[in-house]
């Protein structure tokens, strides 16, 4: 199967996890990289299920994704990882 830069399959023991690379800018939304990684699972026959991981740029992300999300092909855990902590000087 062809992937794309910021996809990544993990194959373990005759399993194949997915992974979907994203980064979260203002007016992200899920969408998107829900119907992506939905479709690179429905086309492995062996897939395990997806990860959705997102690094979230947002200066005040108010907003958390939840850590799991079924979609027609299986099951998606989220992990958001912030990179534009507040500086501790502003706290």
């Amino acid at each position: 199967m062809s992937i794309q830069k910021d996809d990544i399959e993990i194959n373990i023991k005759g399993k194949t996890h997915v992974i979907e690379l994203k980064i979260a800018e203002p007016g992200f939304s899920l969408d998107k990289p829900l119907k992506q990684i939905n479709d690179y699972m429905s086309k492995i026959q062996s897939c395990a299920g997806g990860y959705l991981i997102v690094f979230d740029a947002r200066r005040d992300p108010k907003e958390t994704f939840q850590e799991m999300i079924s979609v027609d092909a299986g099951n998606v855990k989220i992990y958001q990882v912030n990179i534009n902590p507040t500086a501790p000087s502003k706290l």
